[in-house]
């Protein structure tokens, strides 16, 4: 990953991270134990699936460009 794409990539990260905290309620922010269990479900319920659909799709279009199929 260049610089230039690490850098975009934190700040989508610290954005997503804005809309994440908004919607977390504050008896999930009281330690770090708390707040480690709300990323995690943040993670799998939230982004996770959203980026694995993109890499799905990004995979099927490479399998109908290659040639011979």
């Amino acid at each position: 990953m260049t610089p230039e794409e690490t850098q975009k990539l934190n700040e989508h990260i610290k954005g997503i991270s804005e809309i994440l905290i908004n919607n977390t309620a504050i008896e999930n922010l009281k330690d770090f134990e708390s707040i480690e269990l709300i990323v995690r479900e943040h993670m799998l319920n939230n982004v996770s699936p959203v980026v694995a659909s993109f890499f799905l799709k990004q995979q099927r279009e490479q399998l109908w460009e290659e040639p011979g199929l």
